[in-house]
C-alpha cells in the first residue's frame, strides 16, 4: 500500500511505440542515404572503364608527351591554381565550397594513387572496391548502439519548456556534415599540394596517403560522426511522428509557432539528401587515403572462399589437437603400465646388458646376449671405438653399444 510503479502500463505502452518508430525511422532513413551514395558512386564506373583502358593502351611514348607538353595535371591545376592555395585559412574556405562537387581529375589520381601505395595491378577495380567497402560501412551505419540510446535519454531528459532544443539542436547534423566535407576535400587538397611540382604524369604515383592527414590519426572517426548525424536527423522526425501519433498536431509538446517544425523538419531532410549525395560518396573516396586498406579490397568471391577456407582450417586444427592429446594419453598409459613391469623403474641410466640397434635379434639372443649377433656397418673402416645411438621399444631412454675395433675380423659380430 501506498505504493506506486516506477513506470505505468500506459507510459510503457508510449514507450514501446517510441522505440519501434525510431527504429523504423532510422533504418529507413539509412537504406535511403545508402541507396543515394550508392547510385553517386556506380555514375563514377565511367571513369573506372576510362583508367582500366588507358592502363592496357598507355605506352612510353605517351608518358614521355605528357610529361614535356604538360607542366601539370588537371589535378593539381584544380586544388593549386588559387593566388591564395597556400594559406591555412583560405585553402580551407576553397575546401569548403568544392566538397559539393568531385571532378573526374581526383577520381583517376586518387585510384592511381591507391593501386600504387597497395601494390595494385593499375586495371583493378576501384569503384568495385568503393561500392563493397560502402556496403560493409552500412551495418555499423545502421545500428543502434548503446551510445546513442544515452544520446536519447539525455535529450529526453534536457528538452524542458522553454529551451526550444529540439529547434535549435537541429542546426548541428548540418553543421557537422559541413565540416566533415570541408575536412576531407581539405585532404585531397593537401595531397595536391604536396605533389604541387611533381611531372604530370607521376603525380598519383606520388602521392603520400597516410592516417596522419585525418583528424586523431583515424579515417574511421569521421564516419561515427555521419553516423550521429543521420541518427539524429531519425531521431528528430521519430519524435515528431511519436508526438503526432499519441497527442496530436496541437500538443503543448510541439512548438506554438509550427513554423519552427517545418524548419527543422526541412533541415533534417536537407542534411540527410546533403550527406546521401555529397558526404557519404566523398568519405568512401577520401577514406582510401589513409595508411591501410579495408577487408573489403578482396573480391567477394575470394573473401568468402578465405573465410571458408579458415573455418575448415580451424575444424582441422581443433581436430589434429584432439587426437593428438588423445594419441599422448594413449601412449602414456601405455608406458605407464610398461614401466610398472621393469624392474628398474624410473631409472634413466643405461643398461648393463647391451642393446642391438635395429632390435631385430632373436628371443634365444635375447635370452643369452653373449650369442647375439651384432649387425655392425659396412662402411666402417675407422679402427676405434664407435657409440651407436638406439631408441628402445619400452621407453625413451638412450642407449648406447660400443665396437670394439681391435677384435679379430671373426669375432667382431660377436660380444
Amino acid at each position: 500500500m501506498g505504493q506506486e510503479p516506477f513506470i505505468t502500463e500506459t507510459s510503457l505502452h508510449q514507450l514501446h511505440i517510441f522505440i519501434f518508430i525510431l527504429a523504423g525511422v532510422h533504418v529507413g532513413y539509412s537504406c535511403l542515404t545508402m541507396l543515394l551514395a550508392l547510385m553517386k558512386v556506380r555514375s563514377w564506373r565511367r571513369w573506372e572503364r576510362e583508367a582500366q583502358d588507358a592502363a592496357h593502351v598507355v605506352n612510353l611514348e605517351d608518358i614521355a608527351n605528357s610529361i614535356t607538353f604538360t607542366r601539370k595535371s588537371s589535378f593539381q591545376k584544380y586544388h593549386t591554381a588559387a593566388c591564395c592555395s597556400t594559406n591555412f585559412l583560405f585553402v580551407w574556405v576553397i575546401c569548403f565550397f568544392q566538397q559539393i562537387y568531385i571532378p573526374r581529375a581526383d577520381y583517376i589520381t586518387l585510384r592511381q594513387s591507391f593501386t600504387t601505395t597497395h601494390r595494385l595491378s593499375d586495371d583493378y577495380d576501384f569503384d568495385a572496391y568503393m561500392i563493397r567497402s560502402m556496403e560493409d560501412e552500412f551495418q555499423k551505419i545502421v545500428g543502434i548502439s548503446a551510445k546513442l540510446w544515452a544520446f536519447v535519454i539525455l535529450f529526453l531528459l534536457f528538452n524542458v519548456h522553454g529551451v526550444y532544443l529540439y529547434f535549435w539542436s537541429s542546426f548541428i547534423p548540418i553543421i557537422l556534415v559541413l565540416v566533415i566535407g570541408a575536412k576531407l576535400q581539405y585532404v585531397v587538397a593537401t595531397l595536391a599540394l604536396e605533389a604541387a611540382h611533381a611531372p604530370a604524369a607521376y603525380v598519383g604515383t606520388l602521392l603520400r596517403p597516410r592516417d596522419e592527414l585525418f583528424w586523431f590519426k583515424s579515417p574511421q572517426l569521421l564516419l561515427s560522426v555521419l553516423h550521429l548525424v543521420l541518427f539524429q536527423n531519425a531521431f528528430e522526425l521519430a519524435t515528431f511522428l511519436w508526438y503526432l501519433w499519441t497527442f496530436g498536431w496541437h500538443s503543448c509538446l510541439l512548438e506554438k509557432n509550427k513554423s519552427m517544425v517545418y524548419i527543422r523538419l526541412s533541415l533534417g531532410l536537407a542534411v540527410q539528401l546533403f550527406c546521401s549525395l555529397s558526404t557519404l560518396p566523398l568519405f568512401t573516396l577520401v577514406s582510401q587515403m589513409g595508411s591501410n586498406y579495408k577487408q573489403a579490397v578482396l573480391p567477394t568471391r575470394v573473401g568468402r572462399a578465405l573465410q571458408t577456407w579458415h573455418k575448415d582450417a580451424k575444424k582441422r586444427l581443433k581436430a589434429h589437437t584432439s587426437g593428438f592429446f588423445n594419441l599422448s594419453h594413449k601412449r602414456s598409459s601405455e608406458e605407464h603400465s610398461l614401466n610398472d613391469h621393469t624392474p628398474d623403474h624410473g631409472s634413466t641410466s643405461p643398461p648393463d646388458r647391451p642393446i642391438m640397434e635395429d632390435s631385430s635379434m632373436i628371443r634365444e639372443d635375447l635370452e643369452n646376449p653373449r650369442t647375439a649377433t651384432l649387425r655392425t656397418p659396412k662402411k666402417l673402416k675407422s679402427f676405434e671405438i664407435e657409440t651407436v645411438r638406439l631408441n628402445t621399444s619400452v621407453d625413451s631412454t638412450t642407449m648406447y653399444v660400443q665396437i670394439d675395433a681391435d677384435l679379430k675380423p671373426d669375432e667382431r659380430g660377436r660380444i
